[in-house]
C-alpha cells in the first residue's frame, strides 16, 4: 500500500488520462492501471477475488480509478446517493466496485455511506453525479422499506477495502477537514455480460458491438485463481482454471 501510495502521490495527470470533475464534489483519474505498475500489478490479483465473490470463472476489468474528495477549502461537497450499474451500458448485474483506502480516512472526511440491503430492489435509475442533492427517501417505496436497513459509513485504515455491488444505493457526506479524501476503485463485471450499446464515452467509439462481450484490451478477462491476466479463449482457458 505504501509503494501504490507514493505512486499516486507522484501522478501527473497527463493528456492521455481522462479525468472528470463533478463540481466540487469528486475528481476521478480513470485507467491508472496502465500507467501505474504498482496499480497494474494488483488489478489481476483483486479481479481473482471479484471472480471468487461473484462465483464467476472469468471477470472482465471495467476500469480504474482514483477518487478525490477535495480538502474543504477547495470544495469537498457531499457526493449523492446513486447506484453506479445504471449509468453503464450493462446487460445483467454482477458489476462489482473495490474501493480501496489510500489513506486513513475519518468520518469527518466523508468516507462511502451504503444502505444495506438496496441491491435487491434493483435498477432505481440513473443520476447526473454533478446534479442536485436526491433525498434518500425519494429512490425507496414503503415497501421497499422491509428489504434495507440504516445507511452506514465506517471509518477506514489506510489499505481498508469495501466491496459494493453496482445496485447498492451509497452516497458520501461532505469532507470537512482540510486533507482530501483519497481512494482508490477498481471495478469488474462478469465475462458474460454484453454491451448494450447504450452511450457511455469511456465505451463509445471503441467498436463494441452491441448484444456482444466487451472484446476489446481495454478491458481485460481475469480468472477466478491469480494467474495475471488472461488472453486465451476456449479449452485452453478451461483447461488453466480446473483446480488442482
Amino acid at each position: 500500500m505504501s509503494r501504490l501510495r507514493e505512486a499516486f502521490d507522484g501522478l501527473q495527470v497527463s493528456g492521455g488520462q481522462v479525468t472528470d470533475t463533478f463540481a466540487r464534489r469528486l475528481v476521478v483519474t480513470r485507467n491508472l492501471w496502465r500507467r501505474v505498475p504498482e496499480a497494474g500489478s494488483l488489478v489481476p490479483l483483486i479481479g481473482s477475488l471479484a471472480a471468487q465473490l461473484m462465483a464467476e470463472e472469468k471477470v472482465r476489468l471495467v476500469d480504474d480509478v482514483m477518487l478525490v474528495k477535495p480538502a474543504r477549502e477547495n470544495g469537498g461537497d457531499p457526493t449523492i446517493w446513486h447506484q453506479d450499474a445504471p449509468n453503464f451500458p450493462f446487460d445483467r448485474r454482477g458489476f462489482l466496485t473495490f474501493w480501496i483506502a489510500l489513506d486513513d480516512i475519518t468520518l469527518d472526511q466523508g468516507p462511502l455511506t451504503f444502505l444495506p440491503g438496496s441491491h435487491r430492489l434493483g435498477p432505481l435509475g440513473a443520476v447526473d453525479g454533478a446534479g442536485e442533492e436526491i433525498p434518500l427517501e425519494s429512490f425507496l417505496t414503503e415497501e421497499d422499506r422491509a428489504y434495507v436497513g440504516e445507511p452506514v459509513a465506517t471509518a477506514l485504515n489506510a489499505g481498508d477495502t469495501t466491496v459494493h455491488d453496482g445496485h447498492l444505493l451509497h452516497s458520501a457526506e461532505a469532507n470537512r477537514t482540510n486533507r482530501p479524501r483519497r481512494a482508490w476503485g477498481v471495478r469488474y463485471i462478469p465475462a458474460s455480460t454484453l454491451y448494450t450499446g447504450a452511450a457511455h464515452r469511456s465505451f463509445d467509439g471503441l467498436g463494441l458491438v452491441p448484444f456482444e462481450p466487451f472484446e476489446h484490451d481495454d478491458f481485460p478477462l481475469m480468472t477466478a485463481r491469480h494467474d495475471g491476466l488472461l488472453r486465451e479463449t476456449g479449452p485452453a482457458a478451461r483447461q488453466r482454471f480446473q483446480p488442482e
